[in-house]
């Protein structure tokens, strides 16, 4: 209820209940389930009806010797989790994820870390026209190579760069790296690569992509943006 519990927005659409409670998982989940399911209820305005939905994670501390942040970062990777797998719907943090915590934990901190500009790379896959029996351009392949992971597999890193809101940073590199290896090609070949939906939710993050596709000088129309598995 309201009277034993904190509730607080953490930012834009993301938000936090605080509750002390007898730590019974099924309690918890049921509790968690219903306020996913009053976000789901519908809302008259004046425009019209609107639905949304949400999901929730949950972690359920029984432990002394974690800090509040190592608290709400089990909880957060509980909520990954539920919009991973199990959207709409209310996922309890369990010792099944502690140590897939830790391994992305892990990651998190590199990538935050890390010196982008070195050690992103990209690879070019070609594109080719078996009508015009000839290259029409290349595919943009994001690589990491960390000098503390090594290699770190692009489903893992990308992942990682969208839970610790690092997506813009990642793709701003990339990006300079790909409008690099455009203009070095010729004029008539194509340049694909992706994009995260964390990038195109974002107004800001897309004028950046905008501008710089407009200072580089080249024709857009050879630059294609494709959006990664994880949407």
């Amino acid at each position: 209820s309201p009277d034993d519990s904190l509730q607080a927005r953490l930012g834009g659409d993301e938000f936090a209940v605080l509750a002390e409670m007898p730590a019974r998982e099924d309690d918890v989940r049921r509790k968690a389930n219903k306020i996913v399911e009053a976000l789901s209820l519908p809302y008259t305005l004046e425009a019209g009806v609107v639905r949304i939905s949400g999901s929730a994670g949950v972690y359920i501390c029984d432990r002394t010797d974690l800090r509040r942040s190592a608290m709400f970062e089990r909880a957060d990777h509980a909520l990954y989790r539920a919009k991973q797998e199990r959207r709409g719907e209310a996922v309890v943090f369990s010792d099944r994820h502690e140590a897939d915590f830790l391994g992305a934990n892990h990651v998190d901190r590199t990538l935050q870390q890390a010196d982008l500009e070195a050690e992103l790379t990209l690879e070019f896959q070609p594109q080719y026209d078996l009508l015009e029996n000839r290259i029409a351009g290349f595919e943009a392949l994001a690589r990491w190579r960390s000098p503390q992971l090594g290699p770190v597999s692009p489903d893992v890193f990308i992942a990682a760069a969208e839970r610790t809101t690092q997506m813009s940073r990642v793709t701003q590199v990339l990006l300079d790296k790909a409008l690099t290896a455009l203009a070095a090609l010729p004029g008539h070949l194509r340049l694909a690569m992706n994009l995260s939906a964390h990038d195109l939710i974002s107004e800001s993050n897309v004028r950046k992509i905008v501008e710089k596709v407009r200072e580089s000088g080249l024709d857009a129309t050879r630059l294609e943006f494709e959006i990664t598995e994880t949407a």
